[in-house]
């Protein structure tokens, strides 16, 4: 399997024995020393390769789901040891409790973790008997593949050892995918909450009103961030499973996904446009953040990290950018279809909008804005105070659309006047009757804001 041989050492079946020896050995002394139950955790795979980095990271992941079972159950710990090394790895756990209930906790973490038929978890009694499934009324654990009982097979060899491994390797690569879209699309969802819940916002939608907006309100909003999470998950699922795509084409099957996505919101809010910029913006980046997984997932470098990798900041823009290319062709419309309100900017101002963000790898929310919210800790000032920044040094499409370039210019100055306010709340609730009067709305910022806040929540550390 070039999957595992490139970054795994194969071990003899004699390592293996000897390995398993050592193991037994470790078990009676920690029972004799204890005298209480033992918990001992290895990854069930076939063949020659036992430990490689997406291995050790399933092995990782099952660590923290047994840990966590333990301490929600309260289940003392008395001893923990982990054991890394190419034949494989393991975890003792010695704990106090009732035989057949701890049984019980553990069998539920191999039915219920998405990789859980790759899980050996074993429970030894203070007398060294191993406790059986069939204790606790569990039949005996199926095949991985085809679910008959898993002894049958494995003595008539009925699967051979590649497809073993290879089903193994797409166990694994599925469990962290989906971990990390899920990871991805909360972060995606905290940013649509966070932005439109940021009060009060100049002509812009909060919690205290519309702003210069009578067509949608807050909860027209979080109709449509509900609707809109799913796709943000499969954003970067596509990202992920397709990370070989040559980008024009990854790019093309993510038009697709965003008009899905945009149909879902209309759908939701009647017909009311509430995200469709940050459709765009955050589906290229949750395509990028998926894309840098599919790229790693087989090396990552720090496997006992469980669950999802820290995302570096500059690799997720750099791969958004690349992507965004592809879209600052869409800034002139064809012949027969209507310009948006980006295009037409582009055409009657040069202002090349979000396609010019994303493609230079979103600058303005991934700069003083990010940095702004990581001193404030995302807290609410915080984000008031990115978008004013935002406000004073972007080239909002909305706002020249609405007002031209004097409303631009007009609100940009405001928002420098502002942007040091030791009454930020009275003097932004000024700001905001102001342009809600003039009906102007700075529907770019808020979108850099949601950015913002979307790159900071996945990438805290910068």
């Amino acid at each position: 399997m070039d999957d595992i041989a490139k970054w795994g050492n194969p071990v003899s079946l004699e390592q293996m024995l000897a390995a398993r020896d050592l193991r037994v050995q470790k078990q009676a002394e920690l029972l004799h020393r204890y005298q209480r139950p033992l918990i001992c955790f290895t990854l069930n795979l076939a063949g020659p390769y036992k430990y490689y980095p997406l291995a050790a990271k399933t092995f990782f992941y099952g660590k923290q789901l047994i840990e966590g079972q333990l301490r929600q159950n309260g289940v003392p710990m008395l001893y923990t040891d982990t054991e890394q090394a190419d034949t494989g790895c393991c975890a003792y756990y010695v704990v106090e409790g009732d035989l057949l209930q701890l049984k019980a906790l553990l069998c539920a973490i191999e039915e219920t973790a998405p990789v859980g038929r790759l899980f050996d978890i074993d429970l030894l009694g203070p007398d060294g008997a191993k406790v059986s499934r069939t204790q606790i009324g569990l039949p005996e654990r199926g095949c991985m593949i085809c679910g008959a009982p898993s002894a049958g097979c494995a003595r008539s060899r009925t699967h051979s050892v590649e497809h073993l491994q290879r089903h193994a390797i797409l166990l694994m690569k599925n469990c962290f995918a989906h971990l990390y879209a899920d990871h991805v699309a909360t972060a995606a969802l905290r940013a649509l909450l966070y932005e439109v819940s940021a009060t009060p916002k100049p002509g812009l939608v909060d919690r205290a009103n519309s702003g210069a907006h009578q067509d949608m309100d807050f909860f027209t909003f979080l109709d449509s961030a509900a609707v809109l999470t799913p796709y943000f998950r499969k954003f970067v699922l596509v990202g992920c499973r397709q990370q070989s795509t040559p980008v024009p084409a990854l790019f093309r099957c993510a038009q697709s996904l965003g008009l899905m996505a945009e149909n879902a919101m209309f759908a939701a809010t009647g017909g009311v446009n509430t995200h469709k910029g940050l459709i765009f913006s955050l589906g290229l980046l949750c395509l990028a953040a998926g894309r840098l997984l599919g790229q790693t997932i087989l090396h990552d470098p720090h496997p006992d990290r469980a669950g999802v990798p820290a995302i570096p900041l500059d690799a997720l823009l750099h791969n958004c950018q690349e992507l965004a290319q592809c879209a600052l062709a869409g800034l002139t419309p064809g012949e027969n279809l209507p310009a948006t309100h980006g295009q037409r900017a582009f055409l009657q101002y040069g202002a090349r909008g979000v396609r010019a963000e994303a493609a230079n790898g979103f600058p303005n929310a991934a700069g003083a804005a990010f940095s702004i919210l990581q001193k404030g800790g995302g807290s609410e000032e915080s984000g008031l105070r990115a978008l004013l920044h935002l406000l004073s040094t972007a080239e909002d499409t909305n706002l020249l659309h609405r007002g031209g370039a004097d409303g631009l210019k007009q609100v940009m100055e405001t928002a420098r006047r502002l942007s040091t306010s030791v009454h930020l709340r009275e003097d932004l609730a000024a700001f905001d009757a102001q342009l809600t009067e003039k009906n102007l709305s700075p529907g770019g910022c808020a979108d850099l804001l949601a950015i913002a806040y979307f790159l900071y929540f996945l990438c805290p550390e910068g």
